[in-house]
């Protein structure tokens, strides 16, 4: 049996030499090869349907909290704005991993290259989860995921794809670039919770298409929110106010909340696999029974604190809203 996932590494002594940093795999198996190969295919595909995919549509008019009618551009319509929001991706993929790799007495510039590779990917996966054609969410959330785990891995001292982590609604693939360790599955706790509640509620009704396009449980509501929203995400589970399935495919405004809502589920896989899993493993290692815990489970640790940073910003001054309007329009 191989290693586990993000097991923890001592970390490595500081040496006075310098080496030069480049974007690649460590190992020298044949297995590497592959995965370095598969990397390149897949930036290439995501930097295809990102550049290919025409804008979202608009709105004429909208309001946010209740605020004043505005005007809202095309999403996708600005490139300049859109390297802004890669830029801010790649930076905070760089930052989360060069820090934690200075932390481990790593090099920090190392991992910043390294981590802001991961951020673009991220980007990438946000972009693709926007897009209207069937599917999209499901590849954008795995494109999103290979960005998250490049960032992950450096962080922890890891080759880039070292495991490969795949999310498939609240579940956990967690695949290892050597063939001969088998691939292991954990199930998102708070995830879990989630769907089952709304698996129990007799008012949300769950939609396995949307569900499969998403690539994260979609469930469909004909009651009004009591906040008058159209739609939430909670732990990696979409909740939508539409009457029928057909809405979200064919109503301008169904398909933006949708597209909204895709985002967000990027953005917690993003949260939790690059802040909340290495905390997760630290305090794993002082729980009795933590080893079988980190095993089979992901408890995000970092799940309530964020929630509460959540609550606490006035909506139209949430970072993670406005990326969301960015890439899918206002919900």
């Amino acid at each position: 049996m191989g290693a586990e996932p993000y097991a923890l590494r001592p970390a490595p002594k500081r040496t006075a030499v310098r080496h030069r940093i480049r974007l690649s795999l460590a190992g020298s198996t044949p297995s590497s090869g592959v995965m370095t190969q598969s990397f390149r295919i897949l930036i290439f595909v995501s930097l295809v349907l990102a550049a290919c995919a025409g804008p979202s549509a608009a709105q004429e008019c909208w309001t946010l909290a209740g605020g004043p009618c505005r005007t809202l551009p095309e999403s996708g319509s600005d490139w300049e704005e859109h390297a802004v929001v890669l830029g801010a991706n790649a930076a905070l993929g760089g930052i989360t991993a060069g820090v934690m790799q200075w932390a481990r007495g790593g090099s920090f510039s190392r991992g910043f290259i390294r981590g802001a590779a991961g951020g673009g990917m991220i980007y990438l996966g946000k972009r693709v989860s926007a897009e209207s054609f069937r599917g999209a969410g499901l590849v954008g959330r795995q494109v999103g995921a290979v960005g998250a785990s490049v960032v992950r891995n450096t962080s922890e001292g890891r080759s880039l794809l070292d495991p490969l982590m795949l999310p498939v609604g609240p579940l956990r693939f967690y695949i290892p670039h050597d063939a001969t360790t088998r691939v292991r599955v954990r199930v998102d706790l708070p995830g879990a919770a989630v769907l089952a509640h709304a698996l129990l509620s007799p008012a949300r009704t769950l939609d396995t298409g949307a569900s499969l396009s998403a690539g994260a449980p979609v469930f469909l509501m004909r009651e009004p929110f009591r906040d008058g929203w159209f739609g939430s995400h909670i732990a990696g589970v979409i909740v939508l106010l539409s009457d029928s399935p057909e809405e979200l495919r064919r109503v301008p405004h169904q398909k933006m909340v949708f597209a909204h809502e895709r985002i967000h589920t990027v953005q917690y896989d993003q949260a939790m696999h690059t802040w909340s899993g290495p905390l997760d493993a630290r305090v794993l290692r002082h729980v009795p029974y933590g080893g079988w815990i980190a095993r089979h489970m992901e408890i995000n640790l970092l799940l309530a604190p964020l929630g509460a940073v959540h609550m606490a910003v006035p909506y139209e001054n949430r970072l993670w809203e406005r990326e969301a309007f960015f890439f899918a329009g206002p919900d």
